[in-house]
C-alpha cells in the first residue's frame, strides 16, 4: 500500500512553462518526476512513518524541502520558490527533523510563489478492496453515529438531524471511475442532470446498521486485509448530513487509494446553513459518543495505525475526545496522525486549553489553516474572536502541533463547498 496521502491541486488561469522536478533517493536511484505545468499550488502530506526527511538546495540557491522514501514507497514532497524550479533539478541530501521541515513548509506556503508538490505512483484500484461495477466502483465504509433514524428505508434519508443513541454500521458508496480527485460529484441542473447516475456521481447506495460487536468484527476484517493494518476516521463539520458524510468518506478512501478500513462518525448536524447555533449545541452534546466510538476503533479493531481527520466544527468534538484520552490514563499515543482541518474553535481556547494537552495522544498532530474558508469567516463574525483555523497574522503556531497554511487552495476537499449552493 502507498502511504495515506492528502493531495490538493489548484490550476492557474495562465499556465506556467512546463517544468519537471526529478527526485532521487540517497543512493542515487531516480524515484520519479513531477511536472509543474499548469499547477499554481499543490500540497501533499504523507502519513507514512517510514519517510526519511531530507533537505537541500535547488538551482538558484533557493531552499527546498523534500521527503525521500524507501524503495517500497512511491511518494515525495518538495517545497520551493517557483523561480528556482529548473527542469531536472535534483535534491541533495541533508539532515533535518520532520518537525523542522514541516514548520518550514508551513511558513513557505504563505509567501505567494511557493510550491508544495506531491508525487505518488497511483496504486491500481484493482489492488484495493473496491468492487468493480464497470463504470464505477463500490466502496464499503463503516460508521458510528448518534443521529436518530427517520424511519425511512432510503439510504439518503435513513438518518436525520435529531439526536439519537450511538449506533454502528456499514454504508456502501459508489464512486465513478471518471471521478476527479477532491470532488464530490452530484447531479447539477446546469448540466441537465436531474437524477443520480453512478457512472457520473458519488452515491450513497446502502446503509446497514449493525450491532456494536458485529460492526467491530467487520472493521477488524477490513483492517486485517490491509498491508499495514490501518484505519482512518473522518469527522465532518457544520451543515453536513449523514448522506454527505458517507459520500465524502467513500471519496476520501478512493482518492487516497486506501486499503484499510475507511470509517466516519456523523454527529447530528442539521445540514442547514441557518442552523449554525443548533449545530454548535449538537456537536458539544455528541463528543462523549465520539470518544466512545474512537476508543472502540483504537482498542477493538486490531488496527496498528488509526488516523483521525476532522473538519470545521467537527474539530470541537474531536479535540474534546482527544483531551479525554489524555486524561483517561490510556497508553499513549492512541492514534497515528490527527489532521485538524480548518478547526472552528476559538483560537485562544485552542492555544491555551487544547494544544498543551492533545499532542501526546497522537504520533503527529497537524492543523490546516485557511484565510479563504467562508465558514470560518462567518464563525468569526458570529463569535467576535479569531478561530484556530484562521491563517494570516492570526495563524496558530504552537509547539507539538504542525501548522500548514492552506490558504492557496480551496477547502472543498473536506466539505465547506456548501456555500456555493447556500441561499442568500
Amino acid at each position: 500500500m502507498r502511504p495515506l496521502l492528502l493531495l490538493v491541486v489548484a490550476l492557474t488561469a495562465a499556465p506556467l512553462a512546463a517544468q519537471t522536478i526529478e527526485f532521487r533517493a540517497p543512493d542515487g536511484t531516480v524515484r520519479g518526476q513531477v511536472s509543474l505545468a499548469e499547477a499554481e499550488w499543490a500540497m501533499a502530506f504523507s502519513l507514512d512513518p517510514a519517510v526519511e526527511w531530507l533537505a537541500g538546495p535547488l538551482p538558484g540557491g533557493a531552499a527546498a524541502v523534500a521527503t525521500v522514501v524507501p524503495a517500497s514507497v512511491d511518494s515525495v514532497v518538495v517545497v520551493s520558490a517557483v523561480e528556482a524550479l529548473d527542469a531536472g533539478a535534483i535534491l541533495r541530501s541533508a539532515s533535518a527533523s520532520p518537525g523542522d521541515l514541516r514548520a518550514r513548509a508551513a511558513v513557505g506556503a504563505g509567501r505567494g510563489k511557493v510550491f508544495v508538490v506531491g508525487l505518488s505512483s497511483p496504486q491500481s484500484k484493482g489492488d484495493l478492496p473496491f468492487r468493480d461495477r464497470g463504470e464505477y466502483v463500490m466502496v464499503d465504509v463503516f460508521y458510528g453515529t448518534d443521529r436518530a433514524r427517520t424511519g425511512s428505508v432510503e439510504p439518503a434519508s435513513f438518518y436525520g438531524g435529531d439526536r439519537g443513541s450511538l449506533e454502528y454500521g456499514r454504508a456502501v458508496v459508489s464512486v465513478p471511475k471518471g471521478h476527479t480527485v477532491g470532488e464530490l460529484e452530484s447531479p447539477a441542473w446546469w448540466r441537465f442532470e436531474f437524477s443520480q447516475d453512478p457512472a457520473k456521481h458519488i452515491i450513497l447506495q446502502d446503509v446497514v446498521p449493525l450491532g456494536r460487536e458485529a460492526a467491530l468484527a467487520q472493521i477488524r476484517g477490513a483492517v486485517a486485509k490491509s498491508e499495514d493494518q490501518s484505519a482512518f476516521v473522518f469527522i465532518h463539520g457544520y451543515n453536513v448530513g449523514f448522506e454527505e458524510a458517507a459520500r465524502r468518506t467513500g471519496q476520501l478512501a478512493y482518492d487516497l487509494s486506501f486499503d484499510g478500513a475507511p470509517i466516519f462518525f456523523s454527529w447530528p448536524s442539521d445540514a442547514s446553513v441557518r442552523l449554525y447555533t443548533r449545530d454548535e449545541a449538537d456537536v458539544e452534546w455528541a463528543w462523549p459518543h465520539l470518544y466512545e466510538f474512537l476508543r472502540d476503533v483504537a482498542r477493538e479493531t486490531g488496527a496498528s495505525r488509526v488516523h483521525v481527520i476532522a473538519h470545521s466544527m467537527g474539530n470541537r468534538a474531536v479535540t474534546s475526545a482527544l483531551k479525554e484520552f489524555a486524561r483517561s490514563g490510556a497508553e499513549l499515543p492512541v492514534f497515528d496522525q490527527v489532521l485538524l482541518a480548518a478547526p472552528d474553535i476559538d483560537a485562544q481556547v485552542f492555544a491555551e486549553q487544547i494544544a498543551p494537552v492533545i499532542p501526546p495522544v497522537a504520533r503527529r498532530v497537524t492543523l490546516y489553516a485557511s484565510s479563504r474558508d467562508k465558514a470560518l469567516a462567518a464563525s468569526k463574525a458570529v463569535h467576535g474572536y479569531p478561530r484556530a483555523g484562521d491563517s494570516g497574522d492570526g495563524l496558530v503556531v504552537i509547539d507539538g502541533i504542525d501548522t500548514v497554511d492552506a490558504s492557496s487552495v480551496d477547502t472543498d476537499l473536506l466539505g465547506h463547498g456548501y456555500y456555493a449552493d447556500a441561499e442568500p
